[in-house]
């Protein structure tokens, strides 16, 4: 369990069956190098890297818990400090009106006040003038500044350093090219971002049309396009993805102050991130670059190892919008009535703001764990895909259906947090790859751990003794049986290839049945679970459901991949809706159970019954059962009380716009009154 991945030779002969089994499905000859090519850079973006926590429990005959728990140190308090001034000094520009500019963009004033508090150098290394703060730390502080003051401000330390130049620079650079440029990014305020989209390939980046030509005097000079790229101005330094004598690489470029012959930014609307925040079309036409810009190594590669460090700051983004929306119910559900009750007797205004508590719960704990993995040195690539997934999906629901069904047609006034952010919202299920890919995407990374069960050796031994995945499966049971027993000599001949993956087939199969939590101690080995360590009864139940689903879901994804074998990358819908979102929903129960612990242990009753009421919703969708059952009516009527009364810390000291067009009580002496005072409360600003 503790051993590191090694991307080898075995890998070889894995592509090779994979690319047949393209080729025998009919894929082009350009999609099947892409996809080879995608595979190679997935496998080694992991290297050095321990098994994730999702890879090492599916390898395990039981489930271990200790995987899905996070296991948090104090702070440092250097790192508190630096937090603490870097939100006064963004709370102070919230209270004077001064969080944008007069452009309506970021006030550069502010960006320079965060620089200068060392808010940009919290991901960059103490050698290099940095902080070196670990990711877990990082994300708090991130819900934490986009909490109390804007999401603006996380988002520009997510593009900056966690997807931009720094991450590339951090994982990828030599010691000359960070010496050059991570000291210098740690103390002076620049724009920074990660140019890889390009018109017409969008996501499909395996195979960039941007390239770049070494002269004779040393210089890289640059030709192609890059699009949707926030950030990218004028000045700016990017990570820029490319093709350089064939090979991908990532250079980082000083974009000119002023167009130049060589390179300019072209404009276009946007409903979302413009306004705030740059995004532009970048234009090369030879653009001149030294050629000790360039990192070494596969380009690929360095993409796909900072989405996978820093993915999970997408869920930072989505969780503090939905505690702005439920920020701002409180007020509006207490003096808005329907036939002389307020709002907020009613059951289903009640049930739905309890979901969207339930949300922030899973959406806040998702990102924090697939952080902790990064700080773990596991490979976080399906965690932070997880992560990102659940938060966006929660978002959207909460932007479109949820907040709006409370708050009515107030909810698309102008100073409404939902009317204002409703596009963003929906960008951020794109952002870093669509939701639906990243579900697809997951397929290959999630086989690659059952490739160690034995899984790809059977599909060689099968194709050695004459078997054809393919033809089996489209055979009738009577058929499967002929062609098994005439080709009895070869399988008995390939029997060590092909009896590995039928035993840990058979134990995941007695696993469903009598599969056990446990606990994975230091050495890798499973120690008894103590259910004493969960005192609030509820979450017995909930983890034995969990657990159970997750034998289950296994046991299913084994049945799918000997049925389909590598054609099952082609049965998107199948990954999408039997693999990938029961896997998701399964990972946010553990995960939250986790939190709940947590919670009962300091008297944080709020966060209990929200991690309650989650276990009820997801429960539901893993069964297929309508949100209407006793446990989740009670789960409602056990939360609903602590969003009213305050005890969510999330919500304390939200600024909250006012309410436009008020409702009062007519009934209540000096209602139209209150209604209309819009003293103490501040717009929400993104």
């Amino acid at each position: 369990m503790t051993q590191t991945q090694k991307p080898g030779d075995a890998r070889h002969e894995d592509r090779e069956l994979l690319e047949a089994t393209l080729r025998k499905g009919g894929a082009s000859a350009a999609e099947i190098a892409e996809t080879l090519k995608v595979d190679k850079a997935l496998d080694s973006s992991s290297h050095g890297k321990k098994p994730g926590a999702i890879h090492a429990a599916m390898l395990s005959r039981n489930l271990p818990f200790n995987l899905f728990c996070r296991r948090d140190a104090e702070m440092p308090s250097h790192v508190k400090e630096i937090a603490k001034r870097c939100i006064d000094k963004a709370r102070a520009h919230l209270a004077g009106g001064t969080l944008l500019a007069d452009s309506g963009k970021f006030n550069p004033l502010l960006e320079e006040e965060l620089t200068r508090s060392l808010f940009y150098a919290l991901t960059i290394p103490e050698e290099h003038s940095g902080v070196g703060a670990g990711m877990t730390d990082i994300a708090r502080i991130m819900i934490d500044i986009g909490r109390l003051v804007s999401p603006i401000i996380p988002g520009t330390l997510s593009i900056k350093t966690l997807i931009g130049p720094v991450g590339a620079l951090k994982n990828f650079g030599t010691p000359a090219q960070k010496e050059k440029f991570l000291h210098y990014m740690a103390k002076v305020a620049f724009q920074g971002a990660f140019a890889g989209t390009e018109p017409g390939r969008g996501c499909a980046i395996a195979d960039p049309t941007t390239y770049g030509v070494v002269g004779d005097d040393g210089m890289l000079r640059i030709y192609g396009e890059k699009l949707f790229i926030s950030r990218g101005v004028y000045g700016a330094k990017i990570g820029l993805f490319l093709k350089i004598g064939g090979e991908r690489k990532v250079v980082i470029v000083e974009l000119p102050e002023l167009a130049t012959d060589t390179f300019h930014i072209e404009e276009y609307d946007m409903l979302v991130l413009k306004p705030a925040l740059d995004n532009n079309k970048l234009v090369f036409n030879g653009l001149a670059v030294p050629v000790e810009n360039i990192l070494p190594g596969d380009g690929l590669e360095a993409i796909f190892h900072d989405l996978d460090d820093g993915r999970w700051a997408v869920g930072s983004s989505a969780t503090v919008l939905m505690m702005a929306v439920l920020a701002s119910l409180p007020e509006w559900v207490s003096i808005r009535e329907t036939f002389k009750k307020p709002l907020k007797e009613r059951q289903m205004i009640q049930y739905m703001m309890s979901l969207m508590a339930a949300y922030i719960l899973g959406s806040e704990t998702l990102t924090l764990w697939a952080a902790h993995q990064v700080d773990q040195g596991r490979s976080a690539a399906v965690e932070a895909m997880i992560c990102k997934t659940f938060s966006t999906e929660r978002l959207r629901e909460v932007m479109t259906e949820l907040g709006p069904d409370v708050q009515g047609g107030r909810t698309f006034e102008s100073n409404n947090v939902i009317g204002k952010n409703t596009m963003n919202a929906g960008v951020s299920r794109v952002y870093e790859g669509p939701n639906k890919m990243l579900g697809m995407a997951s397929m290959g990374l999630l086989s690659k751990a059952i490739e160690q069960s034995g899984v790809k050796d059977l599909f060689v031994g099968l194709k050695e003794s004459g078997i054809d995945m393919l033809d089996l499966k489209r055979l009738s049971t009577r058929g499967k049986v002929a062609l098994l027993w005439k080709k009895k000599r070869q399988l008995w001949k390939n029997r060590r290839k092909i009896t590995p993956a039928l035993w840990f087939a058979y134990g995941a199969w007695c696993s469903n049945r009598s599969g056990k939590v446990v606990m994975l101690n230091d050495k890798g080995l499973t120690n008894k679970f103590d259910w004493s360590t969960i005192p609030d009864k509820r979450f017995h139940r909930h983890l034995i459901f969990a657990a159970g689903q997750w034998f289950k879901w296994r046991w299913n994804l084994l049945q799918l991949i000997y049925k389909y074998g590598p054609a099952l990358i082609d049965e998107q819908m199948i990954i999408e809706y039997e693999i990938y979102r029961p896997l998701s929903n399964i990972v946010a129960m553990l995960t939250c159970i986790d939190t709940a612990i947590r919670s009962h242990a300091i008297g944080d009753q709020a966060k209990v019954e929200c991690a309650n009421m989650l276990m009820e919703v997801l429960a539901n969708e893993l069964l297929g059962r309508r949100p209407s059952n006793f446990d989740l009516r009670k789960a409602v009527k056990a939360l609903f009380p602590h969003i009213m009364e305050g005890r969510l810390d999330w919500l304390r000291d939200i600024p909250v716009a006012p309410i436009f067009q008020p409702w009062w009580n007519e009934n209540v002496e000096g209602g139209q009154e209150t209604a209309k005072k819009e003293g103490g409360f501040r717009e929400y600003l993104l």
